[in-house]
């Protein structure tokens, strides 16, 4: 379903504008219009290397869940579509060491879970002004061009936030559990060595 929106999305807004006026001056607005509002996107790849660590830092406010989201998902029914929707990054790869889920691995998960979301509301925001910008200079494209890939883009990339949205207070769950089952296995085996000295 994801691939059909994508492409069907694409071929849609290429298709109407070819077909109601088909001319090379077409394509090339196309492709100007694709190239502007996407190009700003690949600079989201350098973002975990100019930020600081502590930017994706999953109890910090930013990314902390809000009151309104526990409905929202259910009402999206977002449990039942978030695994098919495709994973560009790392996010969630080698999570499980040996079949085993650790604490670490559950935090770089996390740390993951935050560098995706902070990647993809800037692949939204730099496509909105690359938009507003080719607007400027291009006000005969905004509505059968720059509007619908705004659009469509910035719905694909509102997809993947919700997921890691979703994701990471299940995940800070699982966390805590497995913090408290070490912490409790720590101290019965504090308890054990002192029995037997």
């Amino acid at each position: 379903m994801y691939w059909v929106f994508v492409f069907g999305s694409i071929f849609a807004i290429c298709g109407v504008n070819m077909a109601s006026n088909f001319s090379w001056q077409t394509v090339q607005d196309l492709f100007l219009v694709f190239v502007v509002i996407l190009l700003p996107s690949i600079l989201s790849l350098f973002i975990k290397k100019v930020l600081p660590e502590k930017f994706f830092d999953g109890t910090m406010e930013f990314f902390l869940p809000k009151k309104y989201e526990k409905s929202l998902f259910n009402k999206i029914n977002i449990r039942s579509w978030k695994d098919k929707i495709p994973n560009w990054g790392n996010v969630g790869k080698d999570m499980a060491k040996d079949g085993q889920i650790d604490v670490e691995s559950i935090k770089n998960f996390i740390v993951q879970t935050c560098l995706g979301e902070i990647v993809h509301l800037f692949c939204m925001l730099s496509a909105m002004v690359s938009g507003v910008v080719l607007a400027l200079n291009r006000p005969d494209l905004i509505f059968n061009m720059i509007l619908p890939v705004v659009v469509v883009y910035a719905v694909i990339n509102l997809l993947s936030v919700l997921i890691q949205r979703y994701n990471r207070p299940r995940l800070q769950i699982l966390l805590n559990r497995l913090e408290k089952k070490n912490r409790d296995s720590e101290q019965e085996e504090y308890q054990k060595n002192k029995a037997t000295i």
